[in-house]
């Protein structure tokens, strides 16, 4: 369980906590000379072992030994990128003073927060975007968007696996071993019996790479940033593989103000838009060639302005939006469905 790399005293007051509390937990912070916090979709809260844990020197110490099963070698390696990946496709990102050579970033030193991040398997958050994608008899591309910590994550993870499942060749580029969660190359999480995962390579490199000696159906990456990864997708696209996604954005109409994602969503790269809401509802939406700016329910000229939604229930969302619970799955007041931890 992922309670073996904290420090006994945070250990023990996260084992002390409900099941539903510990379960709506999807980070806990470590900030030199403040009080271990736990985060929830809604805010942050203490993390109460009978009284305030503050954090220390030699609590981050033995953060980081647990971490690294105390192999100073390994905090090297990944810590370029300041994040540790965990078991079960969970993450430790890193704060502090970086190390900068010719212009490089080669290190970091001082280390002065940390933060872990919670990986979940929810089966069936996907249900809705699974219904939409195979909709057409074979998979058409997706791109899911939400601000951070919403479950982007975890919707792709559910997504690959229904698909996978259905009977289509899938390849995850994996570059922060968090949709797979691999081990030694392994993947410890559900991603489904034809998915091959390659972990810890650039997304960039990793896509043309995965096209050239996997053969995919279907390919699915977290978190398309850079400007190679984003030439990576759009290759694929077009090379007739259908490609799965995430961006950090509050909708498509927010993802259309930046240039680098204008051009995916103009050129038609993706069929549908997934938007997570951050209240455990989802919205599916047909995307179309040469989207429009500003266009509430986006969709491009040569499609009608639709909703996809196939399975009923409550939501506040527009009528006939999809619903979902995603990520924890919890609202803002707390309440949200329980799921297990990963790990």
């Amino acid at each position: 369980m992922l309670e073996r790399i904290l420090p006994e005293e945070v250990s023990h007051a996260f084992s002390a906590m409900s099941k539903i509390r510990r379960a709506q937990v999807i980070e806990l912070r470590f900030r030199m000379g403040q009080p271990v916090a736990a985060g929830y979709p809604w805010g942050e809260a203490l993390l109460d072992g009978g009284k305030p844990l503050i954090v220390t020197e030699a609590m981050l110490r033995e953060l980081l030994n647990r971490a690294t099963g105390y192999s100073p070698y390994a905090l090297k390696a990944e810590e370029m990128g300041l994040y540790l990946p965990l078991e079960g496709g969970c993450r430790m990102g890193l704060c502090g003073e970086v190390v900068v050579e010719q212009g490089k970033l080669r290190g970091l030193r001082h280390i002065s927060s940390a933060v872990i991040r919670f990986a979940r398997e929810v089966p069936g958050v996907a249900d809705e975007g699974v219904s939409a994608v195979l909709s057409g008899g074979r998979p058409e591309s997706a791109l899911i968007v939400s601000p951070p910590g919403v479950g982007k994550t975890t919707y792709l993870r559910d997504l690959v696996r229904q698909i996978s499942m259905a009977g289509w060749r899938v390849c995850v580029a994996d570059e922060r071993r968090e949709i797979a969660g691999a081990t030694k190359g392994f993947p410890t999480l559900d991603v489904g019996p034809r998915t091959d995962v390659l972990s810890g390579c650039p997304k960039g490199e990793a896509v043309p790479l995965l096209l050239r000696v996997m053969n995919p159906q279907v390919v699915a990456v977290d978190e398309i940033v850079g400007q190679q990864e984003l030439d990576a997708v759009h290759a694929a696209a077009f090379s007739g593989v259908a490609v799965l996604a995430t961006a950090h954005g509050k909708d498509f109409s927010d993802l259309m103000r930046k240039p680098m994602y204008r051009k995916l969503l103009t050129e038609g790269v993706f069929s549908y838009g997934i938007v997570l809401t951050g209240q455990g509802k989802v919205q599916i939406e047909r995307l179309g060639v040469n989207a429009e700016t500003g266009r509430s329910m986006f969709c491009g000229n040569s499609f009608p302005d639709e909703r996809l939604g196939r399975r009923t229930g409550t939501s506040s969302a527009a009528p006939g939006a999809a619903s979902a619970s995603a990520g924890s799955g919890a609202d803002a007041g707390g309440n949200g469905a329980a799921y297990a931890l990963s790990g």
